[in-house]
Protein backbone atom coordinates (compact mmCIF):
# COMPACT_ATOMS: atom_id res chain seq x y z
CA UNK A 1 0.00 0.00 0.00
CA UNK A 2 1.39 3.41 -0.97
CA UNK A 3 2.21 5.98 1.67
CA UNK A 4 -0.45 8.44 0.45
CA UNK A 5 -3.21 5.85 0.64
CA UNK A 6 -1.98 4.74 4.07
CA UNK A 7 -2.20 8.36 5.28
CA UNK A 8 -5.72 8.72 3.92
CA UNK A 9 -6.87 5.52 5.64
CA UNK A 10 -5.29 6.63 8.91
CA UNK A 11 -7.16 9.92 8.76
CA UNK A 12 -10.41 8.16 7.96
CA UNK A 13 -10.04 5.99 11.05
CA UNK A 14 -9.14 9.03 13.16
CA UNK A 15 -12.30 10.93 12.30
CA UNK A 16 -14.73 8.05 11.68
CA UNK A 17 -16.15 8.22 15.22
CA UNK A 18 -17.28 11.82 14.71
CA UNK A 19 -18.31 11.74 11.06
CA UNK A 20 -21.84 10.42 11.34
CA UNK A 21 -23.88 11.36 14.37
CA UNK A 22 -27.61 10.88 14.92
CA UNK A 23 -29.44 14.04 13.96
CA UNK A 24 -32.87 15.36 14.76
CA UNK A 25 -35.27 14.97 11.87
CA UNK A 26 -35.70 18.21 9.95
CA UNK A 27 -37.66 19.02 6.79
CA UNK A 28 -35.53 18.56 3.69
CA UNK A 29 -34.83 21.60 1.53
CA UNK A 30 -32.67 21.74 -1.55
CA UNK A 31 -32.17 25.39 -2.57
CA UNK A 32 -29.82 25.91 -5.51
CA UNK A 33 -26.22 26.91 -4.96
CA UNK A 34 -25.83 30.64 -5.51
CA UNK A 35 -22.86 32.40 -7.04
CA UNK A 36 -24.12 35.81 -5.95
CA UNK A 37 -22.70 38.05 -3.19
CA UNK A 38 -21.47 36.04 -0.22
CA UNK A 39 -23.07 36.74 3.19
CA UNK A 40 -20.86 37.64 6.14
CA UNK A 41 -19.03 34.82 7.84
CA UNK A 42 -15.62 33.74 9.05
CA UNK A 43 -12.97 33.09 6.42
CA UNK A 44 -11.05 29.89 7.10
CA UNK A 45 -7.98 29.11 5.00
CA UNK A 46 -5.80 26.06 5.57
CA UNK A 47 -3.33 24.05 3.46
CA UNK A 48 -4.40 25.90 0.31
CA UNK A 49 -8.15 25.47 0.88
CA UNK A 50 -10.24 28.55 1.60
CA UNK A 51 -13.91 28.83 2.47
CA UNK A 52 -16.35 30.96 4.45
CA UNK A 53 -18.07 29.32 7.43
CA UNK A 54 -20.72 30.50 9.92
CA UNK A 55 -19.49 32.44 12.92
CA UNK A 56 -20.94 29.81 15.25
CA UNK A 57 -18.81 26.97 13.85
CA UNK A 58 -15.67 26.06 15.76
CA UNK A 59 -12.66 24.14 14.56
CA UNK A 60 -12.34 20.83 16.42
CA UNK A 61 -9.88 18.76 14.36
CA UNK A 62 -7.07 19.35 11.86
CA UNK A 63 -5.15 16.41 10.43
CA UNK A 64 -2.52 15.88 7.76
CA UNK A 65 -0.80 18.28 5.42
CA UNK A 66 -1.24 19.83 1.98
CA UNK A 67 -1.20 16.46 0.20
CA UNK A 68 -3.60 14.54 2.47
CA UNK A 69 -5.60 16.03 5.27
CA UNK A 70 -8.89 16.53 7.06
CA UNK A 71 -10.68 19.33 8.91
CA UNK A 72 -13.71 19.04 11.20
CA UNK A 73 -16.00 21.88 12.31
CA UNK A 74 -18.67 21.62 15.02
CA UNK A 75 -21.46 23.73 16.43
CA UNK A 76 -22.61 23.10 20.01
CA UNK A 77 -22.71 19.28 20.29
CA UNK A 78 -23.19 18.70 16.55
CA UNK A 79 -20.41 17.97 14.09
CA UNK A 80 -21.27 20.41 11.32
CA UNK A 81 -18.84 19.74 8.51
CA UNK A 82 -15.92 17.53 7.66
CA UNK A 83 -13.57 18.19 4.78
CA UNK A 84 -11.09 15.58 3.60
CA UNK A 85 -8.70 15.94 0.71
CA UNK A 86 -5.99 14.01 -1.10
CA UNK A 87 -3.92 14.29 -4.23
CA UNK A 88 -5.72 13.39 -7.44
CA UNK A 89 -4.47 9.95 -8.61
CA UNK A 90 -2.54 9.64 -11.85
CA UNK A 91 -5.54 7.77 -13.22
CA UNK A 92 -8.32 9.74 -11.59
CA UNK A 93 -11.30 7.89 -13.01
CA UNK A 94 -14.82 9.18 -13.47
CA UNK A 95 -15.77 11.63 -10.68
CA UNK A 96 -19.25 10.13 -10.29
CA UNK A 97 -17.80 6.63 -9.98
CA UNK A 98 -15.25 7.75 -7.40
CA UNK A 99 -17.88 9.61 -5.39
CA UNK A 100 -20.25 6.61 -5.51
CA UNK A 101 -17.56 4.31 -4.10
CA UNK A 102 -16.85 6.78 -1.32
CA UNK A 103 -20.54 6.96 -0.42
CA UNK A 104 -20.71 3.18 -0.17
CA UNK A 105 -17.58 3.12 1.99
CA UNK A 106 -19.07 5.77 4.28
CA UNK A 107 -22.33 3.77 4.41
CA UNK A 108 -24.27 6.67 3.00
CA UNK A 109 -25.52 4.78 -0.06
CA UNK A 110 -26.08 1.14 -1.11
CA UNK A 111 -23.97 -0.50 -3.79
CA UNK A 112 -27.05 -0.81 -5.96
CA UNK A 113 -28.69 1.17 -7.39
CA UNK A 114 -25.95 3.70 -8.06
CA UNK A 115 -26.50 6.94 -6.08
CA UNK A 116 -27.82 9.98 -7.93
CA UNK A 117 -25.83 13.22 -7.95
CA UNK A 118 -26.69 16.84 -8.48
CA UNK A 119 -24.00 18.83 -10.32
CA UNK A 120 -23.38 22.35 -9.04
CA UNK A 121 -20.84 24.96 -10.09
CA UNK A 122 -18.47 26.32 -7.45
CA UNK A 123 -17.20 29.66 -8.83
CA UNK A 124 -13.55 29.36 -7.74
CA UNK A 125 -13.21 25.59 -7.92
CA UNK A 126 -15.31 24.09 -10.70
CA UNK A 127 -18.11 21.50 -10.81
CA UNK A 128 -19.01 19.53 -7.71
CA UNK A 129 -21.21 16.48 -7.24
CA UNK A 130 -23.82 16.62 -4.46
CA UNK A 131 -25.69 13.70 -2.95
CA UNK A 132 -28.33 14.00 -0.21
CA UNK A 133 -29.09 10.59 1.35
CA UNK A 134 -32.32 10.01 3.25
CA UNK A 135 -30.62 8.47 6.28
CA UNK A 136 -28.52 9.76 7.91
CA UNK A 137 -29.49 13.32 7.09
CA UNK A 138 -26.37 14.61 5.42
CA UNK A 139 -25.16 16.35 2.31
CA UNK A 140 -22.15 14.82 0.60
CA UNK A 141 -20.09 16.75 -1.96
CA UNK A 142 -17.13 15.69 -4.11
CA UNK A 143 -14.99 17.96 -6.29
CA UNK A 144 -11.69 17.97 -8.12
CA UNK A 145 -9.45 21.00 -8.05
CA UNK A 146 -7.59 22.19 -11.14
CA UNK A 147 -4.47 22.15 -8.94
CA UNK A 148 -4.21 18.37 -8.59
CA UNK A 149 -6.26 17.68 -5.48
CA UNK A 150 -9.71 16.28 -4.78
CA UNK A 151 -11.90 17.07 -1.80
CA UNK A 152 -14.93 15.59 -0.05
CA UNK A 153 -17.33 17.52 2.15
CA UNK A 154 -19.68 15.79 4.57
CA UNK A 155 -22.22 18.17 6.06
CA UNK A 156 -24.47 17.13 8.97
CA UNK A 157 -27.84 18.67 8.24
CA UNK A 158 -29.50 20.88 10.82
CA UNK A 159 -32.38 23.32 10.58
CA UNK A 160 -33.53 24.36 7.07
CA UNK A 161 -31.90 27.79 7.38
CA UNK A 162 -28.60 26.13 8.34
CA UNK A 163 -28.78 23.77 5.36
CA UNK A 164 -29.48 26.70 3.08
CA UNK A 165 -26.48 28.56 4.54
CA UNK A 166 -24.26 25.59 3.69
CA UNK A 167 -25.50 25.51 0.10
CA UNK A 168 -25.58 29.27 -0.45
CA UNK A 169 -22.52 30.39 1.52
CA UNK A 170 -20.13 27.64 2.54
CA UNK A 171 -20.04 25.51 -0.58
CA UNK A 172 -19.86 28.35 -3.15
CA UNK A 173 -16.97 29.95 -1.23
CA UNK A 174 -14.70 26.89 -1.47
CA UNK A 175 -11.49 27.35 -3.44
CA UNK A 176 -8.10 25.71 -3.80
CA UNK A 177 -5.17 28.12 -3.94
CA UNK A 178 -2.34 27.07 -6.28
CA UNK A 179 0.88 25.98 -4.57
CA UNK A 180 3.05 27.90 -7.05
CA UNK A 181 1.59 31.24 -5.91
CA UNK A 182 1.47 32.92 -2.48
CA UNK A 183 -1.12 31.21 -0.27
CA UNK A 184 -3.37 32.84 2.28
CA UNK A 185 -3.95 31.20 5.66
CA UNK A 186 -6.59 32.08 8.27
CA UNK A 187 -7.44 30.16 11.44
CA UNK A 188 -9.07 31.47 14.61
CA UNK A 189 -8.13 35.19 14.61
CA UNK A 190 -4.77 34.52 12.96
CA UNK A 191 -4.07 35.19 9.28
CA UNK A 192 -0.93 35.40 7.17
CA UNK A 193 0.34 34.78 3.65
CA UNK A 194 3.02 32.24 2.73
CA UNK A 195 5.39 32.84 -0.22
CA UNK A 196 5.00 30.64 -3.30
CA UNK A 197 6.43 27.13 -3.17
CA UNK A 198 6.08 26.48 0.57
CA UNK A 199 3.77 23.68 1.71
CA UNK A 200 2.45 22.93 5.19
CA UNK A 201 4.51 20.37 7.12
CA UNK A 202 3.16 20.53 10.68
CA UNK A 203 1.29 22.84 12.98
CA UNK A 204 0.47 23.57 16.60
CA UNK A 205 -2.83 25.37 17.08
CA UNK A 206 -4.14 26.89 20.26
CA UNK A 207 -6.21 29.87 21.23
CA UNK A 208 -3.66 32.60 21.74
CA UNK A 209 -0.68 30.71 20.30
CA UNK A 210 -0.58 29.32 16.75
CA UNK A 211 2.42 28.17 14.75
CA UNK A 212 2.73 26.52 11.34
CA UNK A 213 5.86 25.14 9.70
CA UNK A 214 6.28 25.15 5.91
CA UNK A 215 8.80 23.35 3.71
CA UNK A 216 9.68 23.40 0.04
CA UNK A 217 10.98 19.82 0.19
CA UNK A 218 9.46 16.56 1.33
CA UNK A 219 10.96 16.78 4.83
CA UNK A 220 13.11 18.99 7.03
CA UNK A 221 16.57 19.78 5.66
CA UNK A 222 15.49 18.79 2.15
CA UNK A 223 14.89 22.38 1.04
CA UNK A 224 13.89 25.77 2.38
CA UNK A 225 11.95 26.16 5.62
CA UNK A 226 9.60 28.80 7.03
CA UNK A 227 7.81 28.84 10.39
CA UNK A 228 5.29 31.49 11.43
CA UNK A 229 4.01 31.93 14.97
CA UNK A 230 1.50 34.35 16.45
CA UNK A 231 1.03 34.84 20.19
CA UNK A 232 -1.84 37.03 21.34
CA UNK A 233 -2.65 39.23 23.08
CA UNK A 234 0.91 40.50 23.35
CA UNK A 235 -0.01 42.66 26.34
CA UNK A 236 -0.77 39.49 28.31
CA UNK A 237 2.18 37.51 26.91
CA UNK A 238 4.64 40.22 27.87
CA UNK A 239 3.43 40.19 31.47
CA UNK A 240 4.50 36.55 31.64
CA UNK A 241 8.00 37.22 30.28
CA UNK A 242 9.78 39.99 28.37
CA UNK A 243 10.28 40.03 24.60
CA UNK A 244 13.91 38.97 25.06
CA UNK A 245 12.82 35.73 26.75
CA UNK A 246 10.21 35.02 24.06
CA UNK A 247 12.97 35.48 21.50
CA UNK A 248 15.37 33.13 23.31
CA UNK A 249 12.70 30.45 23.53
CA UNK A 250 11.97 30.91 19.81
CA UNK A 251 15.67 30.50 18.98
CA UNK A 252 15.83 27.19 20.85
CA UNK A 253 13.44 25.59 18.36
CA UNK A 254 16.10 25.77 15.60
CA UNK A 255 19.23 24.98 17.61
CA UNK A 256 19.00 21.23 16.95
CA UNK A 257 20.04 21.97 13.35
CA UNK A 258 21.55 25.47 13.42
CA UNK A 259 24.29 27.14 15.43
CA UNK A 260 23.56 30.67 16.65
CA UNK A 261 26.11 33.20 17.95
CA UNK A 262 26.29 33.75 21.71
CA UNK A 263 27.48 36.63 23.85
CA UNK A 264 30.38 34.44 24.99
CA UNK A 265 32.53 32.07 22.98
CA UNK A 266 31.89 28.34 22.60
CA UNK A 267 28.10 28.63 22.93
CA UNK A 268 28.17 30.14 26.40
CA UNK A 269 26.11 33.09 27.51
CA UNK A 270 22.87 34.22 25.87
CA UNK A 271 22.21 34.04 22.13
CA UNK A 272 23.02 37.28 20.33
CA UNK A 273 19.80 39.23 19.72
CA UNK A 274 19.99 42.31 17.51
CA UNK A 275 17.23 44.90 18.11
CA UNK A 276 15.70 46.22 14.88
CA UNK A 277 12.67 48.18 13.73
CA UNK A 278 10.23 46.58 11.28
CA UNK A 279 7.09 47.92 9.59
CA UNK A 280 5.12 45.88 12.16
CA UNK A 281 6.95 47.13 15.22
CA UNK A 282 10.15 46.60 17.27
CA UNK A 283 11.82 43.22 16.94
CA UNK A 284 14.78 41.07 17.88
CA UNK A 285 16.63 38.97 15.32
CA UNK A 286 19.35 36.30 15.42
CA UNK A 287 21.17 34.51 12.56
CA UNK A 288 21.99 30.82 12.44
CA UNK A 289 24.34 28.55 10.50
CA UNK A 290 23.74 24.88 9.62
CA UNK A 291 25.69 22.56 11.92
CA UNK A 292 28.52 20.36 10.72
CA UNK A 293 28.19 17.71 9.27
CA UNK A 294 24.52 18.34 8.37
CA UNK A 295 25.64 20.38 5.37
CA UNK A 296 27.38 17.30 3.97
CA UNK A 297 24.54 14.92 4.77
CA UNK A 298 21.75 17.16 3.47
CA UNK A 299 23.02 18.85 0.33
CA UNK A 300 19.72 20.60 -0.42
CA UNK A 301 19.33 22.08 3.09
CA UNK A 302 19.59 25.84 3.51
CA UNK A 303 22.91 26.68 5.18
CA UNK A 304 21.71 29.97 6.63
CA UNK A 305 18.81 30.66 8.98
CA UNK A 306 17.41 33.69 10.72
CA UNK A 307 14.92 34.11 13.56
CA UNK A 308 12.76 37.14 14.39
CA UNK A 309 10.43 37.93 17.29
CA UNK A 310 8.33 41.01 16.60
CA UNK A 311 6.09 43.00 18.90
CA UNK A 312 3.29 43.96 16.52
CA UNK A 313 1.90 46.88 18.48
CA UNK A 314 -0.80 47.64 15.91
CA UNK A 315 -2.71 44.41 16.61
CA UNK A 316 -1.26 43.54 20.05
CA UNK A 317 0.53 40.37 18.95
CA UNK A 318 3.93 38.73 19.09
CA UNK A 319 4.98 37.52 15.65
CA UNK A 320 7.66 34.86 15.42
CA UNK A 321 9.28 34.14 12.06
CA UNK A 322 11.94 31.53 11.24
CA UNK A 323 13.50 31.36 7.80
CA UNK A 324 16.05 28.83 6.56
CA UNK A 325 16.65 29.87 2.96
CA UNK A 326 19.65 30.99 0.87
CA UNK A 327 20.95 34.21 2.39
CA UNK A 328 20.31 36.26 -0.77
CA UNK A 329 16.56 35.54 -0.49
CA UNK A 330 16.10 35.99 3.26
CA UNK A 331 15.13 39.67 3.22
CA UNK A 332 12.71 39.23 0.31
CA UNK A 333 10.90 36.34 2.00
CA UNK A 334 10.79 38.23 5.29
CA UNK A 335 9.27 41.24 3.53
CA UNK A 336 6.62 39.03 1.92
CA UNK A 337 5.71 37.50 5.27
CA UNK A 338 5.36 40.92 6.93
CA UNK A 339 3.24 42.29 4.10
CA UNK A 340 0.91 39.27 4.21
CA UNK A 341 0.17 39.39 7.95
CA UNK A 342 -3.38 40.05 9.19
CA UNK A 343 -4.92 40.07 5.70
CA UNK A 344 -8.19 38.71 7.08
CA UNK A 345 -10.32 40.59 9.59
CA UNK A 346 -12.18 38.46 12.17
CA UNK A 347 -15.43 38.54 10.15
CA UNK A 348 -14.21 38.24 6.60
CA UNK A 349 -11.65 39.46 4.13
Amino acid sequence: MGRSMHNVLQMERAVRNILIQPMATTPKTNPPVSDGPRPPGVVFAWAGWMLRVPDSWRLVRVLGDAANGAIVFAEDQRVSLRLQWSQTPRRPGDPAGVAAKRLVKLRLAPRSPSPAFETVAIPRLGPALLHTPDQPEMIYAFARSPHGREIELLYNRGQPREDEQFRRTVLPSLEDQPADAPQRWAVYDTSFTVPAGFRCHKSTLGLGDCRVQFLTGARELSGDQLTIRQVYPASLALTRQPLEKWHRDWIETITHNYLVPHTRRFGKGDPVAEPIDTPRGPALTTPGRLKFPLGLLYRSAAHDARVWMIHDTGVDRLIGVQLAVPSDRTEDYFRQVLEGLHWCQPHGA
